[in-house]
């Protein structure tokens, strides 16, 4: 599967831990074990996992309860999770708790690694998308120069403070700002040093507003700060 991968098992059954811990280390992963919920948590809480393989019926506790943990701290690794009955009501509470596949025990330690290969790779597909998307829109909306947003983007969020706006009766203010005998620079000092002063201007008006307000590029050396919330005193 490429890069190194860590799974967790969650199961109190010894032996069949041991089989299912010895196979996905086979298949390059690196493996916590627990068999009980606070021991499963603990390593959750230690950093994120891959993907996670969840005995139903534990000594001390219920496989759910670390699945619920899981998916409450936004976690969305897959999650098999194993059980002895195959009841259909246990099935729909493990599936509407956000489990991935549910497995009858007992179980083949190879077809189960087999699924878990298939459904991290997935994972990790999806999260890469993700990524990728993220930055695309990053470089759609930020000035290449200065880091701060563009002129496109200025505009789509004007129009969604001012409605806001006007929604809630709230203030907005508008900061338009640029610098004085800008040409000036770049005809006696040359571009590079222009672009110097522009990045350099956009990092003073990012470090003097708060964290709530937005820093545009309007174009050349003008810029722009929405202020929500904001009266003009």
């Amino acid at each position: 599967m490429g890069a190194r991968w860590t799974a967790l098992v969650v199961n109190d059954d010894i032996s069949t831990a041991r089989e299912l811990i010895r196979e996905l280390e086979d298949a390059g992963a690196k493996v916590f074990g627990a068999s009980s919920v606070s021991e499963a948590i603990g390593h959750l809480m230690d950093g994120a996992v891959d993907v996670a393989l969840v005995d139903v019926a534990l000594d001390r506790g219920t496989g759910f309860s670390v699945l619920e943990h899981l998916r409450s701290e936004g976690g969305q690794a897959p999650v098999l999770v194993f059980s002895l009955t195959d009841d259909p009501s246990l099935r729909i509470q493990a599936f509407g708790r956000g489990c991935d596949d549910f497995l009858l025990k007992p179980i083949m330690p190879a077809e189960v690694v087999a699924r878990v290969q298939r459904r991290v790779e997935l994972h990790q597909a999806l999260t890469a998308a993700k990524a990728e998307v993220a930055r695309l829109h990053e470089l759609a909306v930020t000035d290449g120069l200065t880091q701060v947003a563009n002129h496109r983007y200025f505009q789509e969020r004007l129009r969604e403070e001012f409605r806001r706006a006007q929604r809630y009766d709230d203030a907005l203010s508008l900061i338009l700002l640029d610098l004085d005998h800008f040409k000036s620079v770049n005809d006696n000092f040359g571009h590079p040093v222009g672009d110097e002063v522009l990045t350099t201007m956009a990092g003073c008006v990012k470090a003097g507003v708060r964290e709530t307000d937005f820093v545009a590029r309007y174009g050349g050396e003008e810029f722009a700060v929405l202020l929500p919330h904001t009266q003009l005193a």
